[in-house]
């Protein structure tokens, strides 16, 4: 099964454990009501990257983790790269050189390596050997 296959339900073609277990809209919810959160808070005002962050971060952990391993995942897509890029990139010399007008770096890069990096946390071995038996 491939990463596709592994982060859309649907895409097994069939209504079992495996096609069951790819968390994105938990983790994808809690990412977008941080992010949310955090533009409100601190610019009373609202954009929808935390979608993008965390759907970006589930990715690689798509089928492996557990619910509440995606929701800490979605937390931390929703804070890490808002940080990124609400703050860093407006206080960093070099991020002010670079033409990101869609924030690609943030929402792809830094929540990619945030994605991968949690799933070795967050990552159930017995989960993995189900999606690859080999």
């Amino acid at each position: 099964m491939n990463m596709q296959e592994r982060f859309n339900r649907g895409s097994p073609f069939a209504a079992n454990v495996i096609s069951s277990l790819a968390y994105t809209h938990i983790c994808t919810a809690a990412s977008l009501l941080v992010w949310v959160s955090l533009d409100m808070l601190v610019y009373r005002k609202s954009s929808s990257s935390g979608m993008i962050t965390g759907l970006v971060c589930i990715t690689p952990g798509a089928g492996i983790v557990e619910p509440w391993g995606a929701l800490i995942m979605g937390a931390m897509s929703g804070s890490i790269p808002w940080y990124t890029m609400m703050m860093l990139h407006r206080r960093s010399a070099f991020f002010q050189s670079v033409d990101d007008t869609l924030g690609v770096f943030h929402t792809h890069a830094v929540a990619g390596l945030l994605g991968g990096l949690l799933s070795g946390f967050f990552g159930r071995s017995d989960l993995l050997r189900m999606m690859h038996p080999h």
